[in-house]
């Protein structure tokens, strides 16, 4: 009876000094997020042939997913083409087991333009 509690009071003192070696180091890393602008910074250029160049710095720990990524005409008079986008990493859904594909710390994509009648506004989600 005397080991046992010898056991798990030795078993709280180890959980106790983890915890306070963890703390040491601030945050947990993913205990807080980050909003999404601040998480996926977009900057958007005109490229060669009147594509539209987007840039995406993506912050560390963060993953950008292909199928996510939407592109489209708001406002004004264009239209687009379905976005360039370049290979990403394939993963597995752990709740699914469904294959996608990931970005990770940056992302650019080349949206080409098919038709621009003055201003026009593009909506990328």
């Amino acid at each position: 009876m005397m080991k046992q509690r010898n056991r798990s009071g030795m078993v709280t003192i180890v959980m106790m000094a983890i915890v306070m070696v963890l703390s040491m180091f601030g945050r947990v890393k993913g205990a807080e997020f980050l909003d999404p602008e601040q998480a996926f910074v977009l900057k958007a250029t005109q490229g060669a042939d009147r594509a539209l160049v987007l840039h995406w710095d993506i912050a560390e720990g963060y993953k950008l997913y292909r199928d996510r990524v939407k592109v489209s005409v708001s406002k004004g008079q264009g239209e687009v083409k379905v976005p360039e986008m370049p290979k990403g990493i394939t993963v597995s859904d752990p709740s699914t087991g469904e294959k996608m594909e990931i970005y990770h710390d940056r992302l650019d994509v080349s949206v080409p333009v098919v038709k621009s009648e003055g201003k026009f506004t593009v909506s990328v989600q």
